[in-house]
């Protein structure tokens, strides 16, 4: 077996991996419910959902791949260097997929506008946002203008 020259994209590629399969096999069939009768896939409530996790799959499993390429290879990684990788690169991006994870699942139960507020506001947190008045502040501006833009521009009604 062939050793992993690039230890950062590896451990993207496999999240991002995990990610799409957990999207695809729990998240979408639990939320979108599909009608009884026929319909082409592209007809399906489920078609772009499905579509976009499909290349996410796709890119997650070409960085994954291209992990082992010799053309993107850094010298070899010490312990020390890849718990630093797994620190500066694995934990946020756990991080932020476990709230993605955790705004699909309470979103149907209380709604668009609560959830999105705290969304926002703990993404603002794992990305250094410090400032509380400005965490609040974008994330309820941003959460309220994004629903009525939703609601009065588009005719598209969150929960």
């Amino acid at each position: 077996m062939k050793n992993i020259t690039n230890l950062t994209d590896f451990i993207v590629g496999c999240m991002g991996v995990l990610f799409s399969l957990y999207v695809y096999y729990i998240i979408i069939p639990a939320t979108i419910s599909i009608p009884d009768r026929e319909l082409t896939f592209y007809q399906r409530p489920d078609a772009l959902p499905t579509a976009v996790i499909l290349i996410i799959l796709v890119i997650s499993l070409i960085i994954t791949i291209g992990s082992f390429s010799k053309k993107n290879a850094t010298t070899d990684q010490k312990p020390l260097e890849i718990a630093k990788i797994i620190r500066e690169v694995a934990l946020p991006v756990s991080i932020v997929v476990a709230c993605c994870m955790v705004f699909l699942i309470f979103l149907p139960r209380i709604g668009y506008i609560p959830v999105s507020i705290v969304f926002l506001a703990s993404l603002f947190l794992i990305y250094g946002l410090k400032n509380i008045l400005m965490l609040l502040t974008l994330s309820i501006t941003v959460s309220i203008g994004l629903f009525y833009f939703f609601e009065r521009a588009l005719r598209i009604f969150l929960p």
